[in-house]
């Protein structure tokens, strides 16, 4: 196997674990609210879910040189 996809392969691995992780510690929230942590809030789960994925194929097709997902 090339070292390049190997790299990948470790990288997304490694990255799914850690979503995984801490979603599971996100159970009790509703995932189609918006987080408030103090006085600041945030995009809620299933945004932060969704842009995770376009990080992950922008990562591994696009960085491979073809054509992603093409979202408007």
């Amino acid at each position: 196997m090339n070292q390049q996809v190997k790299i990948l392969l470790e990288v997304i691995e490694s990255t799914r674990s850690m979503t995984k992780f801490y979603l599971k510690k996100l159970s009790s929230v509703d995932p189609l609210g918006d987080l408030e942590i103090g006085d600041k809030k945030l995009h809620g789960i299933n945004w932060t879910v969704c842009h995770l994925m376009w990080a992950e194929n922008f990562l591994l097709i696009e960085s491979t040189g073809k054509e992603g997902m093409n979202f408007p």
